[in-house]
């Protein structure tokens, strides 16, 4: 005789599988939205770093132009402010001479800056512009 049939007991219940898919189907959504972390984080990373590149070339080109006509000092300081203006921060700000980098002519002032975007450093330089 059946247990249920004399109401007498609980019916043995058999463990099976009822709810796995439910398990599965949370670990395969936590999986996608790992990955898609990661692809966010690489991307917002990858963006900086283009910010900064892009930031670090505006600062040279500007203070290299006015370096032509108005010296170290005050190409730096323009620097300064363009970098500011572009939400990064100018690390560094120098003259070189044109045999300090591959494409430079010697004897021909240049100018080279470093940069800092949301913690990416980027480094350029412009010129080196005739005197």
């Amino acid at each position: 005789m059946n247990p249920t049939e004399t109401g007498v007991g609980h019916p043995r219940r058999v463990l099976g599988d009822d709810g796995s898919v439910t398990i599965i189907g949370a670990a395969v959504v936590l999986g996608i939205i790992a990955c898609c972390l990661l692809i966010v984080q690489a991307t917002i990373e990858v963006v900086s770093h283009h910010r900064a590149v892009a930031a670090a070339d505006l600062v040279a080109v500007s203070a290299a132009t006015v370096l032509l006509t108005a010296g170290e000092t005050r190409a730096c300081s323009v620097a300064a402010q363009v970098a500011t203006g572009n939400g990064a921060e100018l690390m560094s700000c120098r003259t070189i001479d044109g045999t300090t980098t591959s494409h430079g002519t010697p004897g021909v002032t240049g100018i080279a800056v470093d940069v800092r975007v949301a913690s990416r450093d980027a480094t350029a330089s412009a010129g080196p512009v005739g005197q």
